[in-house]
């Protein structure tokens, strides 16, 4: 290790030891255990450590490395043994910046084929066999010696509970004394009980911040295009597709087709031979309801529940926990999770769901037909299918406009139903001044039934003989029939302006008549008063007048309870 920096300084580097092992063949890929990550050049504790502590065959370029770039361990063809650890740029520009972490193996190559230069690139995270691959950490080392099914002695064992529980671990190579992937310790500072793995998970800076969990594994169509982050989020660019509140995954029975719109291989009659269907779904926290009881030493974890899209979780030999990728070493059934990582309308966490083609209201829970949704005051509600769709679902939905004094930002939000504006137009529109206008052809407030008494305290205001349906002055039972009534009473807001000349009109008369009451003579023996009379007569006429105005304080827009 001592002199791999002088090795890269020249010529002689990689390259040259690779010259001596590729004689016939020109290898273009190579294999590359990943030391440590560079994700901020500019970070001292990331870069510094490295150029102090860590002996890299081409420090050349450690002044101009670029982000996302690693230091890796060469592994193919002898290289561990051979090499030493050399800084590898990203393949890819960063418009694409692939995942990987410090332990993880990536493939690495030149510019031209079977050399890997002074300064190779480091490509993407190995893929690995089904029972090794996670997209949140994938330790390669893994397939060597996988076990994929039990013996009979091993079967018996398991059935029997004398069988130990294996945890998987970070083996180094194949377990055997010649058999090491890593030979050598880049930093030459590991203990003789430590090997290569365990160092570059001590060690590495970002190891850290690693966020070790379970995340399900995603079944795309082959059709689809799928990104997908280390920590249960994704962008599916496929079509319509996902379990719903009717239509639930069942992991009791073997995913064969034809199954639902949330399978791999949906029927015919969930998307399966229906066109013009493209959607995108943006989505964090699939399978996000994990077994309670993880598989850990001495206890069999739980199995997901029927209709979970959830994975096995197990511990790892390093206490963090991981989607079990191969239960079958503790004779448990892989295919208990038939459904794992399919999308779920119903329970995965956070979803923007953009699609061509879907049944929106059904498949999101808020549709008429299962009673999802608040009956309307006058008309019904239409659960649309086969319609475009836009649908955002959390458990807890913002919608900021933001305002910041010191960019003079202040934002605004329209909600907008296009249409014909003195007709079926309709919007809520918020003001950078703070102002709200609910527009539309019709506005109700509140809902059909409220049995509660209205507050104002015991008996004060209590609830209305109808229940609280609602009827008041617009032709319900107890109203006055100068209005059409809606189908199921709501009751018209009170225009203010209105019921204020309403209010003086009265008070008017009223005050009119007191003052009459106060001066009139009275002509006595019983005889009527005309003053008293006249003012009686003029108070009659001005209560006709105020009650054949009560209708006009309806509004003919805005109703409510």
């Amino acid at each position: 290790m001592g002199d791999s920096r002088g090795r890269m300084m020249g010529r002689n580097t990689v390259q040259g030891e690779m010259e001596g092992s590729s004689s016939t063949s020109a290898r273009v890929l190579y294999r590359a255990i990943v030391v440590d990550c560079i994700q901020d050049p500019n970070s001292y504790d990331e870069v510094r450590r490295i150029i102090d502590q860590v002996v890299i065959a081409n420090p050349q370029f450690m002044s101009t490395v670029p982000r996302n770039s690693l230091i890796v361990q060469p592994i193919s063809d002898g290289l561990a043994k051979s090499s030493g650890t050399v800084l590898a740029y990203p393949f890819f520009p960063p418009h694409i910046c692939m995942p990987v972490k410090p332990g993880e193996q990536v493939w690495l190559m030149g510019e031209k084929a079977g050399d890997l230069g002074t300064l190779p690139f480091w490509i993407a995270r190995c893929p690995e066999p089904l029972q090794v691959d996670d997209v949140n950490y994938t330790h390669g080392d893994r397939k060597l010696g996988l076990n994929t099914g039990l013996s009979t002695s091993g079967e018996l064992a398991a059935i029997q509970g004398t069988a130990p529980i294996k945890l998987p671990g970070f083996n180094n190579g194949d377990g055997t004394p010649n058999g090491s992937t890593l030979t050598d310790i880049p930093l030459g500072l590991a203990t003789e009980e430590e090997d290569g793995y365990e160092f570059i998970n001590r060690t590495s800076f970002w190891t850290q911040y690693l966020s070790n969990e379970p995340v399900p594994r995603f079944s795309k169509r082959p059709q689809d295009l799928v990104l997908q982050g280390s920590n249960n989020t994704a962008i599916i660019l496929g079509e319509d597709r996902g379990w719903g509140y009717e239509d639930r995954p069942n992991n009791s029975e073997l995913r064969t087709a034809p199954v639902g719109l949330g399978g791999v291989v949906p029927s015919d009659e969930a998307g399966g031979k229906v066109g013009f269907n493209g959607t995108i779904d943006i989505v964090a926290g699939r399978g996000r309801f994990l077994p309670i009881n993880p598989t850990v030493t001495g206890s069999i974890g739980d199995t997901p529940e029927v209709t979970s899209t959830a994975p096995r979780t197990i511990e790892n030999q390093r206490g963090t926990f991981e989607t079990d990728k191969n239960p079958v070493t503790n004779n448990l059934n892989p295919l208990e999770t038939a459904d794992e990582g399919d999308p779920d309308f119903k329970d995965d966490s956070s979803r923007v769901y953009v699609s061509m083609h879907t049944a929106g209201d059904k498949n999101f829970g808020i549709d008429t037909k299962n009673g999802n949704i608040a009956t309307p005051f006058e008309g019904e509600f239409s659960d649309l299918e086969g319609e475009p769709f836009v649908v955002m679902c959390s458990d807890n939905v913002r919608i900021v406009a933001r305002k910041n004094d010191d960019h003079d930002i202040n934002g605004s939000i329209r909600i907008v139903k296009q249409g014909v504006l003195n007709d079926d137009h309709a919007c809520i529109v918020l003001q950078p001044d703070g102002t709200i206008q609910i527009s539309g052809s019709k506005i109700y407030l509140g809902r059909v039934k409220d049995n509660e008494d209205r507050p104002g305290g015991e008996g004060a205001l209590p609830r209305a003989a109808d229940g609280g349906l609602g009827s008041g002055p617009d032709g319900g039972e107890t109203g006055s029939g100068r209005l059409p009534a809606t189908s199921r009473l709501a009751n018209p807001m009170v225009r203010y302006y209105q019921l204020e000349h309403l209010v003086h009109l009265l008070c008017d008369g009223i005050i009119n008549f007191s003052a009459i009451l106060h001066t009139h003579s009275t002509p006595g023996f019983g005889a009527p008063s005309p003053q008293v009379n006249a003012a009686a007569t003029s108070l009659a006429g001005t209560a006709a007048q105020v009650k054949s105005l009560v209708v006009t304080l309806a509004s003919e827009r805005i109703y409510g309870e």
